[in-house]
């Protein structure tokens, strides 16, 4: 597995987050694993929902993912297997509801003192064309005055920035 970089503006303990994706038969299977033991969750979200709007407020590993440039879909997962997915048109100012999901699944659980799960994405709920799959794996971890963020792919901005496409990365085979 990979590990991911830490943003500089980082000011969280910093954690070890691993990170793998392939392409398999019609999906983009994308593994993680964060070491960490404090965890930043809350149960006001529900399971088994992708509308968990301000998830990415507590602990979450995130997938952003395309085709080719322009719309890109954005999947989180926390520990407590909450869910937030969005197409994004135009970051920051347009966005879509996604409203098939196809056969894709997403887990996110406490295991063995980690945060890991998996994204198993159906190829054809990924916007663009093409045979090749790009994006960018993250997560946003820690409570919000002691927040840490962690990318494949890191903007070099003050801020840290994930709504990124032209930082996006092939994800077909991140070992």
């Amino acid at each position: 597995m990979k590990k991911l970089s830490c943003h500089p503006s980082s000011v969280g303990p910093q954690r070890e987050v691993f990170v793998s994706s392939k392409l398999e038969n019609q999906f983009l299977v994308v593994h993680f694993i964060v070491k960490t033991e404090t965890y930043n969750t809350s149960d006001k979200f529900v399971v088994d929902s992708y509308q968990n709007f301000g998830l990415w407020e507590f602990d979450v590993f995130e997938v952003f993912v395309q085709k080719c440039s322009g719309a890109y879909i954005e999947l989180q997962v926390s520990p407590l297997n909450q869910w937030f997915a969005l197409k994004i048109i135009k970051p920051r100012t347009q966005t879509e509801e996604i409203v098939d999901f196809g056969k894709t699944r997403v887990n996110g659980s406490l295991k063995n003192g980690a945060f890991q799960g998996e994204f198993i994405i159906d190829l054809a709920i990924i916007p663009g064309n093409g045979h090749w799959v790009y994006g960018n794996l993250c997560a946003c971890l820690g409570s919000k005055d002691h927040r840490s963020f962690y990318a494949l792919s890191l903007n070099e901005e003050k801020s840290p920035d994930f709504h990124r496409p032209d930082l996006f990365l092939n994800l077909d085979d991140i070992k």
